[in-house]
């Protein structure tokens, strides 16, 4: 990378602003009072603080979405289906392949969407022509495939009584069962976040298995919820599990060996489905969506619901849409209020001196990162080490830091918990990785690397899987910057002769120059 363009990166990205963190954390936990055998017929459920912007009919048992498409899993009607959502008003079928058998989940990495679906187990559909998917392999699992997470070059498939089983899928035309971990219970969901695998196993609760080595998975934490664990979602230290009709219970897995109840979110019925973003869960169930702010875990906080005629089987968050799979009720495209505010109000939380603010700094003799209030107080060291650290981002709920180390002897990009502890190094690769920034939902990492010969923008998820290269020319590529909604990256490209400024989808696709000026443009930021 030239003097110039690296100058730049250091001045743009030396600081960043992160949301604040509380001083107190109230231990309420929410609870609705339990409705006795007389309850009145109730009147029909209004949305609050969500609209509905489109909708497209069907069956919708699960819903992926990556960039301008939502893949949808057709239950045993209409198998996978793919919608073009680059208008949320006017959700547009583009293609679909039909499967025999129920179909439970989908999950989409690179060009491909990985099915569970139900006897047949798991199912690979090329999906780079979205108006013509086609299958090019399948695994077949022993019992029911409900869930599916893809990482690296392995498939993770909740199998019912089967439990865990890990796929290879690094030739997705041939997949073959690697190994398998026999959970207690059912298992219906897995999420995977760093070496650990995370299985709602249904009468078995939240089981916590190390695929550290895919080849040899094993046990190391578990917590039986007070009833059947269906779905789950990681983030940060928390995993969410709906719980049936004892609702969302939020579970602290900073020590995966002995996880343990923090809070609950009690649903108004059965609880299914849910995706963390930012500060929100958002919970499918029998009634529809919820949205609770889970700013502090062991008390969340509804700010928001929207009524399905269906049952909500399953939800996606991407930037300011919730995509809803509503079993026949189809899939509901729905926006929440730029601002949410309780429905409910919460226990009153001590005021703290304002938000936080991440800087680097050599004050102690090298290049550490720290953090200080917005008025410049509370200034704490956050890194540690003889090496240099810096270019900080904060992950959008405020609990992670990503930054750069060269700690291992090259530039590679970490994450650390807002405290500083908790790094986890994200990328291993002998060229340099610089410019981290965190995507909209939390859940992906944009970059730019020379790993490839020279630099360009590439996003990986936030545990360092699936690194994905997104530009691929001579010239030099970097400053990548995600747009709020989290469907676009602007970034500096030298691909036309000096600096301009393009943006492209966050799949790479539709790069589009938007500065054309002989002088130098760079540093691109989004605004709000």
């Amino acid at each position: 990378m030239d003097m110039a363009l690296g100058a730049a990166l250091l001045l743009a990205t030396a600081c960043g602003q992160g949301p604040g963190e509380p001083t107190a954390r109230p231990t309420v936990v929410l609870a609705t009072a339990t409705p006795t055998a007389a309850t009145p017929t109730p009147t029909p459920a209004q949305p609050e603080n969500i609209e509905l912007l489109g909708q497209i009919g069907g069956w919708a048992s699960d819903v992926f979405v990556e960039g301008v498409y939502a893949y949808i899993a057709g239950g045993a009607r209409s198998g996978l289906r793919v919608i073009d959502v680059s208008n949320p008003a006017a959700p547009v079928e583009l293609g679909s392949h039909a499967t025999s058998g129920q179909l439970d989940g989908v999950y989409v990495s690179g060009s491909y969407a990985y099915l569970a679906a139900g006897p047949t187990g798991l199912r690979v559909i090329d999906v780079s022509n979205p108006a013509a998917p086609v299958e090019v392999g399948s695994h077949v699992t022993p019992d029911f495939a409900h869930g599916v997470y893809v990482s690296g070059s392995y498939a993770y498939v909740a199998a019912h009584t089967s439990g865990l089983r890990v796929v290879d899928v690094s030739n997705p035309a041939s997949p073959y069962e690697v190994s398998f971990y026999d959970t207690p219970g059912w298992a219906f969901d897995v999420y995977i976040s760093g070496p650990y695998a995370y299985v709602a196993d249904w009468d078995g609760g939240l089981r916590v298995i190390d695929v550290s080595n895919p080849a040899s998975p094993f046990e190391v934490g578990s917590y039986v919820t007070p009833e059947f664990a269906g779905t789950v979602f990681v983030s940060g230290s928390y995993a969410y599990v709906t719980a049936g009709r004892s609702g969302l219970r939020v579970i602290d897995v900073s020590n995966p060996a002995a996880p343990v109840e923090v809070g609950s979110y009690a649903t108004p019925d059965f609880a299914s489905g849910v995706y963390v973003s930012g500060s929100y869960a958002y919970m499918g169930g029998s009634v529809g969506l919820q949205v609770a702010d889970i700013s502090y875990p062991g008390a969340p906080v509804k700010v928001g619901f929207h009524p399905t005629p269906g049952s909500a089987q399953n939800v996606y968050v991407s930037g300011p849409y919730a995509y809803l799979a509503a079993s026949d009720g189809g899939l509901f495209i729905l926006r929440t209020a730029t601002s949410l505010s309780p429905v409910a109000t919460p226990t009153p939380i001590a005021a703290g001196p304002g938000p936080w603010i991440a800087l680097c700094s050599n004050r102690d003799g090298n290049n550490e990162i720290y953090r200080m209030r917005a008025d410049g107080s509370q200034v704490t060291r956050l890194t540690d080490n003889p090496a240099g650290d810096r270019w900080p981002a904060w992950s959008p709920d405020g609990q992670w830091i990503a930054f750069v180390s060269n700690r291992g002897g090259n530039g590679e990009i970490y994450k650390m918990k807002a405290d500083g502890s908790q790094v986890t190094r994200l990328t291993d690769n002998p060229a340099g990785d610089q410019d981290p920034l965190w995507g909209a939902d939390g859940n992906w990492i944009a970059f730019d690397s020379d790993r490839d010969g020279n630099y360009e923008v590439y996003k990986m998820r936030a545990d360092g899987s699936q690194v994905t290269r997104l530009t691929n020319n001579r010239a030099l590529d970097g400053e990548p910057a995600w747009s709020p909604d989290g469907n676009w990256i602007a970034f500096q490209s030298d691909r036309d002769g000096n600096g301009e400024i393009y943006k492209m989808r966050a799949d790479g696709s539709q790069v589009t120059r938007l500065t054309n000026d002989p002088a130098r443009d760079q540093d691109p930021s989004w605004g709000p």
